[in-house]
């Protein structure tokens, strides 16, 4: 198995690789070829070029961009020549936007009364300077969309029984108004909530529910085991 595909619509294709398919990223250490096949597989299976892989340079920010036609080819080649962001959207077809992860959450989001399309980072540090809300409140008020038509869908992730904080990251947690479960972090959940803080209605809301920790066909940077990162794209046909 080599991708986790969402149920959207037939005019969005949205994944995340897996484990089957292999490390998509450039800067994990891995074969710089193999890493390109890889990412060239993956556009023959969303019928683009792989210069249509748009993909973000991230830094657990909470900075989100519009990827245009004119960002064909950033992030396809090099992980450093990507969209200094940890959130892009486009209403281009044909071109997708991506990020890398492991343990973080995937947020995909979409409208197609636009049609606009859209994807999400929000690791720990994304979720709690609450990312989530931040992308989506620039996208309503950038383009002037109505949350109601706003689908969102989260990937896999580090879930909530697989991540105990420690005393420090507890007191971020606390400090940044995300909710505690006991001594474990909900990641998904915190973003939940920032989502409908934002104006998505709960029933436009969907989660695959995989535990990255748990399952062998997600990399997870908390067990380091095995290297590599997957991708999340989502892309108008």
């Amino acid at each position: 198995m080599k991708y986790f595909e969402y149920r959207t619509s037939d005019r969005i294709k949205a994944l995340t690789t897996t484990t089957g398919l292999g490390n998509v990223a450039f800067h994990i250490l891995d074969d710089k070829e193999a890493v390109l096949k890889r990412r060239k597989e993956i556009a023959e299976f969303l019928n683009v070029d792989v210069s249509h892989l748009v993909f973000t340079h991230q830094s657990h920010s909470d900075v989100i961009k519009e990827a245009t036609l004119l960002d064909i080819g950033r992030g396809s080649f090099s992980f450093e020549e990507g969209i200094e962001a940890d959130s892009l959207y486009t209403k281009e077809r044909g071109l997708a936007v991506g990020i890398f992860h492991a343990d973080c959450v995937p947020i995909f989001f979409y409208d197609l009364t636009v049609p606009l399309v859209g994807i999400i980072h929000a690791g720990f540090p994304g979720t709690l300077k609450h990312i989530a809300y931040k992308a989506i409140k620039h996208v309503i008020n950038q383009e002037n969309l109505n949350p109601d038509n706003i689908k969102v869908v989260l990937g896999p992730s580090r879930r909530k029984g697989s991540y105990l904080l420690s005393d420090e990251e507890r007191e971020k947690v606390t400090i940044a108004g995300c909710p505690l479960f006991d001594d474990y972090f909900d990641m998904n959940e915190s973003n939940v909530l920032d989502l409908i803080c934002a104006g998505i209605p709960m029933k436009n809301i969907s989660d695959i529910n995989i535990d990255t920790v748990k399952d062998s066909k997600c990399y997870s940077a908390y067990l380091k085991t095995p290297a590599g990162r997957m991708a999340s794209l989502i892309i108008l046909k």
